[in-house]
């Protein structure tokens, strides 16, 4: 995860709206990175200008504990424990920090490797390999050039000697549920390619390069859940969740036990069948002026965005009660829409007979109502 914009830790604050949970929660934060520390039930946010990592309640909006990094805070990733974080730190020189998230300390901060011209090199994503909390993949970047510096294997901040070349891929990271492969891929961005590495007691191997199916950061059941739905083992497409709005690069979510992908657009979280890529529903999400790709589920149907803009950087909150089934996405609630099986943002219905011209076999007016008997 990467960007947002705005203002200083010193600017935070929490801006309330209601009492009520089920009420969308706005935070003015200007995050790096958000991350759902399940067995907190916090939400861990790195903060743009600012030196610590923040917590957040999700359930009320509140700010809660901080960890001091000493640096800026760039991404994050949690073990699938709960136990370990990991942030890159961005400055004064760029480093991973290790966090036990039990007494919320740092254990230890390493260097990410160096390049021989531009020195120091900088995490642009991490992700921990499954069934551990000390093994973890960075995607690596030179701070001068800003080009992607190759993807490495750390134990317990001991680098792995392979990694993979130098080049412009590679900028975000995600592992198999097997942990023995690593892919790695750009955010979407045209001409974007997709990385299949190797993860051995050598390091990362890189076995092949291919065009960017569109993939996100999700590995689900041998398959790689993003805008589209990619099974790298077979090379095999499965099908698309797509979009008519806006729709920031890496904003996607998925939740295993439901069956759901959700991605972030402009309006609002768009929900699909996971397996029969159907449109569901949509959760609304109010106050958006602009929308990042820093985009979290911290629950079922439950959201944290990054919503603002440089001139008011927003973290908005939502859950579940903020979802209404939409299975045509038309931004319209399956309850007052004329036509559920085809977009019909318009309402049309020239017969007004209750049924939209979109799905209405016969939509045009009768031309001869009084030979109607």
């Amino acid at each position: 995860m990467t960007r947002c914009a705005g203002a200083l830790l010193g600017l935070l604050a929490w801006l309330p709206l209601a009492s009520s949970a089920a009420t969308p929660r706005q935070v003015t934060l200007d995050v790096n990175d958000i991350a759902w520390d399940a067995a907190s039930g916090r939400i861990w946010a790195s903060v743009r200008g600012g030196t610590t990592l923040v917590a957040i309640e999700p359930v009320s909006g509140a700010l809660g504990p901080s960890i001091a990094l000493g640096g800026e805070g760039g991404p994050i990733a949690i073990s699938a424990d709960g136990t370990t974080l990991y942030v890159g730190v961005r400055s004064p020189l760029p480093v991973v920090s290790r966090i036990d998230l039990g007494t919320r300390a740092v254990t230890s901060s390493f260097a990410v490797g160096s390049h021989p011209q531009y020195g120091p090199l900088h995490a642009l994503d991490i992700a921990v390999q499954p069934g551990t909390n000390h093994v973890i993949a960075v995607a690596r970047q030179n701070g001068l050039v800003s080009t992607a510096d190759g993807i490495a294997i750390f134990d317990d901040g001991v680098m792995r000697p392979s990694t993979t070349p130098s080049g412009y891929v590679g900028r975000r990271v995600v592992f198999n549920g097997a942990g023995d492969r690593v892919y790695g891929y750009d955010t979407g961005t045209s001409g974007s390619t997709l990385e299949t590495i190797r993860v051995d007691a050598a390091g990362a191997t890189l076995l092949s390069q291919q065009g960017d199916p569109g993939v996100g950061p999700h590995f689900v059941g041998g398959w790689l859940i993003g805008g589209s739905a990619y099974e790298p083992a077979a090379n095999r497409m499965r099908g698309s969740y797509p979009v008519r709005t806006i729709a920031p690069a890496g904003g996607v979510e998925v939740d295993p036990a439901l069956r759901e992908v959700y991605r972030a657009t402009t309006a609002g979280v768009l929900v699909w069948d996971l397996d029969t890529f159907a449109s569901r529903g949509r959760v609304a999400v109010p106050f958006f002026q602009g929308i990042q790709d820093q985009f979290l589920r911290w629950g079922t149907r439950s959201f944290a965005i990054a919503a603002g803009n440089a001139n008011q950087p927003t973290l908005v909150i939502v859950d579940d009660a903020d979802y209404a089934p939409d299975a045509d996405h038309d931004f319209l609630p399956d309850v007052s829409d004329n036509c559920t099986q085809a977009p019909n943002a318009n309402q049309l219905d020239a017969d007004a007979d209750g049924l939209g011209d979109a799905c209405d076999p016969t939509p045009r007016a009768d031309p001869f109502p009084a030979l109607q008997q």
